[in-house]
Formats: C-alpha cells, sequence, structure tokens
C-alpha cells in the first residue's frame, strides 16, 4: 500500500531561498527531459544529455535522477507530447494577458522532487538527501556544499496518526533500511511517500474459522468442525 502525508513545515529563509532556486532548476530539467524523449532521445542516452544541458549543469546528481524519474512518469501519461507545463488554463490566460510573466512561471514551478532510495549512505536508509527526525518534530534536507536545512513539520493534536506513521518509518529507515521514501516540497507543504510493506500472512489451516461468543456470564469459542469449548 502507497501511503502519502502532507504537512505544512516551517523552513529558514535561507532554505527558502534555495527552494526558490532549485525547485526553477528542476522544473525546467524536468521539462527538457520530456522534450527530449518526445524528441527521439534514447532513455539510455537520457542522463548523459541532461549533464551536459545547461539544465544539468550544477545541479545534484539525486536531482537530475528524481528529475527523470517525474519525467518518465509525465510521458507515460502523455506519451504523445500532448502535456502543457503549467496548465492549459494558465496558457491561455498568459495568452489573453489576463496574468503576468511571473505568474506563468509560477504556474509551471513544481515542487522539489527528491526521489525515495533503500540504499542511501549515512544513519539511515531511505532517502538521499533527507533525513528523518521525528524526535524533534522535523525532517533535515541535505544541501549542497554540506549545508543542512532543518524542515520543522507543523504537527497538531489532530496529527497524531501522521506522527505515528513517520515514526515507524523512520524506525524501519534505521533497522531494515528497506523502505525508501519520496519528499515533495513546495514553499508551504512537505509531502512523504512511500510504500508501506504488506502485512505477512499467519499460519493457519484453510477453511478454519473461529468464532467468539461473548456474554455476560462467560466467554465461548467455536471452531469451524464444530467443537466448542467455554471458560
Amino acid at each position: 500500500m502507497t501511503r502519502t502525508i502532507k504537512l505544512p513545515y516551517e523552513g529558514t529563509s535561507d532554505f527558502a531561498e534555495f527552494l526558490a532556486e532549485y525547485r526553477c532548476r528542476q522544473s525546467r530539467l524536468i521539462r527538457s527531459a520530456y522534450q527530449q524523449l518526445i524528441a527521439g532521445t534514447a532513455p539510455r542516452d537520457l542522463y548523459a544529455v541532461l549533464r551536459s544541458h545547461p539544465v544539468g549543469q550544477g545541479l545534484d546528481t539525486w536531482l537530475i535522477l528524481s528529475g527523470m524519474k517525474k519525467e518518465s512518469a509525465l510521458k507515460a501519461r502523455f506519451p504523445e507530447g500532448g502535456i502543457v507545463f503549467g496548465g492549459k488554463r494558465a496558457l491561455a490566460a498568459r495568452a489573453q494577458g489576463r496574468i503576468s510573466r511571473e505568474e506563468w512561471k509560477a504556474a509551471r514551478l513544481m515542487p522539489l522532487y527528491v526521489e525515495g532510495h533503500a540504499k542511501s549512505y549515512g544513519p539511515q536508509g531511505g532517502n538521499h538527501l533527507v533525513t528523518l527526525d521525528l524526535a524533534a518534530d522535523r525532517v533535515i534536507y541535505h544541501g549542497p556544499n554540506g549545508v543542512d536545512y532543518p524542515l520543522k513539520l507543523r504537527l497538531s493534536r489532530k496529527s497524531r496518526e501522521y506522527r505515528r506513521r513517520l515514526i515507524e518509518l523512520q524506525a524501519r529507515c534505521e533497522t531494515l533500511r528497506d523502505t525508501p521514501f519520496t519528499v515533495s516540497i513546495d514553499e508551504t507543504e512537505i509531502a512523504l511517500t512511500w510504500k508501506e510493506p504488506a502485512v505477512p500472512v499467519v499460519p493457519g489451516i484453510p477453511g478454519r474459522v473461529l468464532a467468539l461468543d461473548l456474554n455476560p456470564a462467560r466467554l465461548g469459542w467455536a471452531a469451524a468442525n464444530g467443537r466448542m469449548a467455554s471458560g
């Protein structure tokens, strides 16, 4: 089962500046990657093409690979090139002068996308660029040049279930290291997505059913073969 938890967060002004720049850069890369594939670039050659293109120069390798994953999903949905980045309504509004150039650019901006990876280095396995720190209700984004950006999650009392699930995810990332989680970040919210491991099937006898009989006097149970016991 795929689980997504989206929460508001609080970051520093430095992170806001970093996010604005890198969302713009990765969004351009995703659009360029999509256009390259539509134009006939072989998927196996795409990384080298993007790395040599201005949109990929100076961008973290994992952000490029994550952008390619995002582009791959878009290509699967729009294989013939029919996608309009920013939306058809915004495009029409821009053509009619009803929105500004800055508003059109904002419409084309995507959240910063960091694909999950269970073989990440460090104390956790789950994501190359993001570490979970639920003891402090935060996640830490590891930016370029060794700069870390702590993002405080705004978890209210109503978020008790979210906190429990995220704590379980962090524990699994620190022990079994087998659950990659993907992160999307915009200026106000952070979304974490992962696949929860399937619940193991408990061994039993095929076709056998156990039923409980609850009453004020005593507890009884019955199996499918008709034998009865009570206490």
